[in-house]
């Protein structure tokens, strides 16, 4: 009889020992699924938080870009302004005269032996020999001193003239290169500096290679060759000073 009240004493502790395992097993899992929502909540957030900071980047790269477009909208305009104001500034070009160019039955312009030659450069004419023979042009030149600006080569000289004898004004202009020329009166080869220049016979332009060379023994200071003449001159050697003399005419200025 003790036995059996023994046995059953311990069917019932085992059987509220199950009972209270299952609560405590219940509780856990209510725990865990608990945990996993605050988890998952804790994650959208998080997500959330992460696309706002992307878009908040995305704004910061576009303000970024917006900036950078205005400062370079600021530098054209800037720039734009300048040159607006150094074109305003600048003084108008002196008008030409109309200058009409006698020509031959063939249509070539007429030279003679001499002719007056306006430089661009000098702004003044000067009396030119034509020669046929000679295939490059001179001009009379003194003081020669090449010189670097804004990494070029460029030359300074002088242009004698009846009122400066000893060297005039100074003209400054790019340097083309150098040329060796042979003088009819020496076997010596000359090396002269070369320059691009803008000259005018009559109502014929153009821009052409001249070498620098001291012609004070010459008659005159400028030598027109075939590099100016081409195929668009005529010579009749047995006149001079055919074409008109070309003068810039100075704008009216409005009182």
């Amino acid at each position: 009889m003790k036995t059996f009240f023994l046995l059953l004493c311990s069917v019932v502790v085992a059987s509220a020992g199950c009972a209270v395992d299952k609560e405590a097993v219940k509780r856990m899992e209510q725990e865990q699924l608990r945990h996993s929502w605050l988890l998952a909540e804790q994650s959208s957030v998080l997500m959330g938080q992460s696309a706002l900071l992307e878009k908040q980047i995305e704004k910061q790269q576009q303000m970024i870009e917006l900036l950078a477009e205005l400062e370079h909208f600021r530098e054209e305009q800037f720039e734009w302004n300048r040159l607006t104001a150094a074109e305003k500034a600048a003084p108008e070009p002196a008008a030409a005269r109309e200058t009409t160019l006698v020509l031959s039955e063939e249509g070539k312009a007429v030279f003679g032996r001499n002719e007056w030659a306006w430089l661009e450069l000098l702004d003044r004419n000067l009396k030119a020999r034509v020669d046929t023979g000679a295939l490059s042009s001179s001009l009379n030149a003194v003081d020669l001193q090449p010189f670097e600006r804004d990494s070029r080569d460029w030359i300074r000289f002088r242009l004698p003239d009846e009122e400066h004898p000893d060297g005039g004004e100074i003209y400054e202009t790019p340097l083309v290169r150098y040329v060796k020329i042979r003088q009819a009166s020496s076997d010596e080869l000359e090396r002269r500096p070369v320059v691009r220049l803008n000259v005018r016979v009559g109502g014929l332009s153009d821009e052409t290679e001249f070498s620098l060379t001291n012609r004070e023994n010459m008659l005159y200071p400028v030598l027109l060759g075939r590099n100016f003449l081409r195929d668009v001159v005529v010579v009749d050697v047995a006149r001079k000073f055919v074409q008109q003399k070309y003068t810039p005419e100075p704008m009216d200025v409005p009182e």
